[in-house]
């Protein structure tokens, strides 16, 4: 997904994966939630974006829970609402019992959450 994006669209895309998170035991349902995550915050920024570059970061806790943080730098802070896509996100997130925020900090806008290891792995 993400090399397609990066050739169709121009976006560059560095990804982080931390010691442990592809030997995390997720279900399948975590995997399809992280999956549309990343694509609907890549979409985002390809949609919404000046700059045309992400980082996205993933990692696993002690307790196996699945940490994501995606990053785009923006010029300034600016206003933004909750759209369709961002509270598409949340709900699926939410679904799984998993939490997700969405915020401006110094000049990064930043999709982050937590994808919490479930009784059924």
């Amino acid at each position: 997904m993400i090399r397609k994006l990066e050739a169709e669209s121009h976006l560059l895309v560095q990804f982080t994966l931390n010691q442990g998170v592809l030997s995390a035991p997720i279900t399948n349902e975590m995997s399809v939630v992280l999956y549309r995550v990343i694509q609907e915050a890549l979409t985002n920024i390809m949609r919404h974006s000046e700059k045309k570059n992400a980082h996205i970061m993933l990692s696993r806790t002690a307790t196996g829970d699945i940490l994501f943080e995606i990053t785009n730098p923006i010029q300034g802070r600016k206003p933004f609402t909750i759209g369709f896509g961002l509270k598409n996100m949340r709900e699926r997130v939410e679904e799984i019992n998993g939490s997700l925020k969405v915020y401006q900090a110094d000049d990064l806008f930043i999709v982050s959450g937590k994808l919490t290891k479930g009784e059924s792995i």
